[in-house]
């Protein structure tokens, strides 16, 4: 009987698992006059659970030094959303198409 529930907990969890995607690109660093300073890497790990999403993002830069930032952004029933971050919160609202 153990080995029954046992095996019906994890298809259970299994399916319910959150969809985790990752996404990585490079962006350029530039001087109040325009002038190229370097580039910098991005790497986005969004985690998405019904109506929310969990994003670890990493920016390296061109020295090495890496900044880490979480935010956590939740749809709402109206099509708006709200984002609370290490760094601020606030939301908003798409309007139109």
């Amino acid at each position: 009987m153990k080995t029954l529930i046992l095996t019906m907990v994890l298809i259970t969890a299994q399916y319910s698992a959150a969809a985790t995607e990752v996404w990585k690109g490079e962006g350029a660093l530039f001087s109040i006059k325009g002038n190229a300073e370097g580039s910098y890497n991005l790497r986005v790990e969004n985690t998405k659970d019904g109506n929310k999403t969990e994003s670890l993002i990493t920016v390296t830069l061109p020295d090495g030094i890496e900044k880490n930032f979480k935010c956590s952004n939740t749809h709402t029933d109206d099509g708006g959303w709200a984002s609370v971050c290490n760094n601020g919160k606030g939301g908003g609202r798409c309007f139109g198409e």
